[in-house]
């Protein structure tokens, strides 16, 4: 039986606790990083919500032997199996969150261009009217990805970290140029997969990550360098830099991109129609499932194969471990 003089000592110490996490989060991250390097990376891996929150719930039920044992019971050995039982429910998660993307390429898969249903297509992209401009490198686009992150120097260590406090994507129609034919493509609410190392591609590209995650295109300005007009002021991709009044930068910033340029290899799936203006294909991206990813059909299928189907068995084995450890330390 809990007194209510326990309950109130606990509430008092998870208020203690929880402000001191913060006030050291507050100063170690830079402003809106906490939120926005969660969101990119997850959204570069193709995680939602609905996904990750069963996982992190589950993920907290390891914590019960510390608050019925005591901080007594947490050990070097208690860490390992924690950490194994929650890296394997994060990678079974992501498998769980791309395998309908697998299966929509799968389904849509086949000789020619159907004219309805689910539909992928490789080939490569064309504009299809007007080009977006990436905000960074000023590339024309049919679909890009950008971030900015910054270097924070974090408390009672001689280094820092790089942090990503905003991204935008952006997708605008366009061709893909086919062996069957051209097929249209509508890419509004398409998941962009561009990113190195993301589950459509084949190899998993770690180099990066300690500077803001991979990217393709990379514009680095260093501490007290000014910051070129266009990724500040007024319409600005990332409003929230931390600038001098003279426009310089006050810790260094890495601005990455990652871009479908008109002629590179492109994978859409999706739903597909007959377009009325065209006559021809028209894919639409708003089915569960549907994505835009760079890349040679083969490989973004090889990738996809390999996040959804050995990933999963990965997480399965990581978990069982781990919590065959928890069960072990907690006995």
């Amino acid at each position: 039986m809990v007194e209510p003089v326990d309950v109130f000592a606990y509430a008092v110490a998870a208020v203690l606790v929880g402000g001191a996490v913060w006030w050291v989060m507050s100063r170690w991250l830079p402003d809106g990083a906490l939120a926005a390097t969660l969101t990119f990376r997850a959204y570069e891996s193709g995680v939602s919500r609905r996904e990750t929150l069963p996982a992190v719930v589950v993920a907290s039920l390891s914590l019960a032997p510390v608050v019925t044992n005591g901080p007594d019971s947490v050990g070097f050995g208690w860490a390992i199996a924690t950490g194994i039982f929650a890296g394997g429910l994060l990678v079974g998660a992501t498998a769980i969150a791309n395998r309908p993307r697998a299966n929509l390429l799968e389904a849509g898969s086949g000789d020619g261009l159907p004219t309805s249903g689910p539909c992928a297509v490789g080939g490569a992209a064309a504009a299809d009217g007007e080009t977006l401009t990436t905000p960074i490198t000023g590339r024309d686009a049919v679909c890009y990805t950008a971030s900015v992150a910054q270097y924070k120097q974090q408390p009672l260590r001689s280094y820092g970290s790089y942090f990503t406090t905003d991204f935008t994507i952006e997708r605008t129609p366009f061709t893909v140029e086919t062996d069957d034919g051209t097929a249209n493509v509508d890419p509004e609410g398409a998941w962009l997969s561009l990113a190195a190392g993301s589950p459509t591609d084949t190899e998993t590209l770690p180099e990066g990550t300690t500077t803001g995650g991979p990217a393709e295109h990379e514009l680095v300005v260093e501490e007290g360098e000014p910051v070129p007009d266009h990724l500040r002021g007024e319409g600005a991709p990332f409003p929230n830099l931390p600038l001098t009044t003279d426009g310089r930068a006050e810790r260094e910033l890495r601005f990455k991109e990652n871009v479908v340029e008109p002629g590179e290899s492109v994978v859409v799936a999706g739903e597909t129609t007959v377009g009325e203006e065209y006559g021809r294909p028209l894919l639409t991206c708003e089915r569960e499932g549907a994505f835009v990813a760079r890349g040679p059909y083969e490989e973004v299928a090889a990738g996809l194969r390999k996040a959804t189907g050995r990933n999963i068995w990965v997480g399965a084995v990581l978990s069982v471990v781990g919590a065959a450890g928890i069960l072990f330390l907690t006995v």
